[in-house]
């Protein structure tokens, strides 16, 4: 039989979403448990009635704010269906076959399987003794054939941060040949004055770009849109991989209003980071001591996501299963530890009476 498909491919992961049933508490994919923000919801009812038409390409109303929002130009701008498929996007411009991304392990699970996909070899360099990147270790790791360096920034799913001071000596290390992608999925929910300057950091470094998302806080998950910021250089190669109309009219618009109620967000956010401290307070001050599962407050690093990772090792899959039974989902990464989400104050009652029904 002559061969279709790439054999490759066979080898391949395919992404494991986090799971979700009617009758559970999900906390295992990081979204809020809101629904989009209204002014989100009315953009997109509205938007409804001009499905008949395709949406925007290249120069969109969204391109020009989201550059009002961080003071660039337009052309420094590009959006795409989610964060992941700009990263796609990005991996297909900068990379030939057999060409290397880098990033660090554990991280955001896409990323090896983006690489493959586009014919790039994904190295993995693993997270320091406390969950975080070991920038001096990934700096070792370039090599000739190293094009793209991706940095989740908090890094999913450790919620560990790396500080601009950190990124910039890492940057120092990097030749200019090598494009580095900063992911900031979950920037927003990060303390401020923790927060990097990534924009700063993209003009002084033209080989720097950073992706957002309007999945997590904005509640848009479902409507898949996202952006990136570089050079020119760079969006115009991202802006050469982009499948056609990949940003739906709904997404577009209602990302718009996003943007436009950033008061919206801010509560959101400020509702989130409050019941995060609460939990890891709750889990290292009294879980770990008082419970059958083998952790210490080290296997629970300070996080800076909507979400806290517990270094449980091979205990992973039963302590998942332990939760599933009390009706609470979350995300095992199995024999190395689970992403447990933070959302509300009502949730993390329920998710607190769960750990202390299983401990």
């Amino acid at each position: 039989m002559t061969r279709m498909i790439r054999p490759d491919l066979a080898q391949l992961p395919t992404y494991t979403p986090g799971r979700k049933t009617d009758d559970a508490l999900v906390l295992a994919s990081n979204e809020t448990s809101e629904p989009p923000l209204p002014a989100a919801i009315e953009a997109m009812t509205s938007a409804a009635h001009t499905l008949n038409r395709y949406p925007h390409m290249a120069t969109s109303p969204l391109h020009h704010a989201i550059a009002n929002l961080h003071g660039v130009t337009v052309n420094e701008v590009t959006i795409g269906c989610g964060s992941s498929s700009l990263l796609q996007q990005l991996i297909l411009a900068t990379c030939k076959d057999g060409d290397e991304t880098l990033f660090a392990w554990r991280s955001f699970e896409a990323y090896p399987i983006l690489s493959r996909i586009a014919g790039a070899t994904p190295v993995q360099v693993p997270l320091d003794s406390h969950h975080r990147h070991d920038l001096n270790a990934m700096a070792d790791a370039i090599t000739d054939t190293t094009s793209l360096v991706i940095l989740c920034n908090p890094n999913n799913p450790t919620g560990t941060l790396v500080t601009e001071d950190e990124l910039e000596a890492f940057f120092a290390r990097v030749p200019d040949r090598v494009t580095v992608c900063i992911d900031e999925a979950y920037l927003d929910y990060t303390d401020d004055e923790l927060t990097p300057d990534s924009l700063g950091l993209v003009r002084r470094h033209p080989n720097v770009c950073f992706a957002r998302t309007f999945s997590k806080c904005y509640g848009l998950a479902g409507a898949r849109v996202g952006y990136m910021i570089g050079s020119p250089e760079i969006i115009s190669a991202l802006n050469r991989t982009q499948v056609p109309f990949s940003v739906s009219t709904l997404a577009h618009d209602a990302a718009i209003a996003c943007l436009n109620n950033p008061e919206s967000k801010a509560e959101r956010v400020s509702q989130t980071i409050p019941q995060r401290h609460r939990l890891r307070d709750f889990l290292t001050k009294e879980f770990i001591h008082t419970s059958q599962w083998n952790l210490t407050e080290d296997d629970i690093p300070e996080s800076q996501a909507n979400f806290v990772w517990l270094h449980l090792g091979e205990q992973s899959e039963a302590f998942t299963d332990a939760l599933a039974k009390e009706h609470i989902l979350i995300r095992c990464f199995s024999g190395d530890g689970v992403r447990i989400t933070v959302t509300n104050s009502k949730e993390t009652d329920q998710l607190i009476t769960a750990l202390r029904s299983i401990a």
